[in-house]
């Protein structure tokens, strides 16, 4: 069976990080109500809040071990910030905003559990036929979506790329896992995938046009692409959010600014986006598909309860760590403002009264068969 060319792991040079502007005028002293620069809400002076712990159980694990991949020691000298790692500068030249650490590898397993229920106990929505040869999941984290799919198909080859090698070492026989960058050039061969698979790639792609040309030249005739990701923007379906102001409804317009300011787009889901960029790259048959996923267990319906049961658990296994680099680096906020605002928004999951909601969209395409 062929194989695609292997990525060449030469160290990049580290790219210049924009400095990180403040969202005051004056510098912060540890503790002060300082301002959200979006809605002016001074989060630490809201009041302090009882932290009862986390109410949500999981006992999904992640085994940080090293990736199967032959990695350099260069790729395991982790960058550090406020006490947490983030994936080595020799892999990319760009910054992920997602630590690497034992924690937040954590809630990567929790949600993968999480997006599993959400489409049904299936991993992809693309009609695959029972025998494929190869497959790719791109920006794997710890790798369950692609060992889960190697177990489907036992008999097709699966690759699962990162920038960080913190899959773990006992897999399938049948999958791989390789550090890669998707933003620099792709070296797979042409025509080589039966399936292309991205989840949650928001704020991580440089050039999302040239992203989808790229999936669709290494995409068999036939093939297929899918791909599954939010915009962050809080909705609810009545006024149970409304009459006060709400760490609930910072979330998605923090995300969009931060997002601006290092270049990343952020915003999937307005304009047909994704459907649209896997259109101009030349992807047919394209399908949408938007699923609600609650915050909290604040549903009656038994399925969307579950849901927003493990979504909720995946929230409070690192919150933090899944703010401070894009608001703090990048926005100017301090670890005490974002500890204040990370308090605030897990007290409000917390309120069953409340009902907020995100939409995760799935889209998928086929390569022509005569491509």
């Amino acid at each position: 069976m062929n194989s695609p060319a292997k990525k060449a792991q030469t160290p990049a040079p580290k790219s210049p990080t924009p400095a990180p502007t403040s969202p005051t005028s004056g510098p912060a002293s540890p503790g002060a109500g300082v301002a959200d620069p979006l809605s002016g809400v001074h989060w630490a002076e809201q009041g302090p809040l009882q932290d009862d712990g986390d109410d949500v159980d999981s006992n999904i694990g992640s085994d940080a071990a090293s990736s199967t991949a032959s990695i350099s020691s260069s790729i395991l000298h982790y960058r550090r910030l406020n006490g947490r790692t983030y994936h080595s500068d020799s892999v990319t030249d760009g910054e992920y905003w997602g630590p690497n650490d034992d924690k937040q590898n954590e809630m990567l397993d929790i949600f993968h559990h999480a997006m599993t229920i959400c489409l049904d106990g299936t991993l992809y929505n693309a009609p695959l036929p029972e025998k494929i040869e190869n497959a790719i999941d791109l920006g794997t984290g710890t790798g369950l979506w692609a060992i889960d799919f190697a177990d489907k198909f036992p008999n097709c080859t699966v690759m699962g790329t990162d920038i960080s090698p913190i899959q773990p070492g006992w897999v399938p026989p049948n999958i791989r896992f390789e550090i890669d960058d998707y933003n620099k050039e792709w070296t797979y061969k042409s025509g080589f995938f039966d399936y292309v698979h991205l989840r949650w790639l928001t704020c991580t792609v440089k050039d999302w046009p040239a992203f989808y040309r790229e999936a669709y030249r290494v995409c068999k005739p036939g093939g297929y692409i899918e791909h599954m990701d939010l915009n962050g923007v809080t909705e609810c379906d009545d006024n149970s959010l409304d009459g006060a102001v709400r760490a609930m409804h910072q979330w998605g317009p923090m995300w969009h600014a931060a997002g601006r300011k290092v270049g990343y787009e952020v915003d999937m889901l307005s304009n047909n986006f994704i459907e649209n960029g896997m259109k101009e790259a030349g992807f047919v048959n394209t399908v949408v598909k938007d699923y609600k996923v609650p915050l909290s267990p604040w549903s009656t319906d038994p399925k969307l309860k579950e849901l927003g049961l493990f979504f909720r658990a995946a929230i409070f296994q690192d919150l933090e760590g899944s703010l401070q680099f894009m608001w703090g680096k990048m926005m100017g906020w301090t670890p005490e403002m974002i500890r204040s605002y990370a308090q605030h928004f897990t007290s409000e999951l917390r309120n069953m009264d409340l009902h907020p909601y995100f939409v995760f969209r799935v889209v998928y395409g086929q390569k022509p068969l005569d491509a």
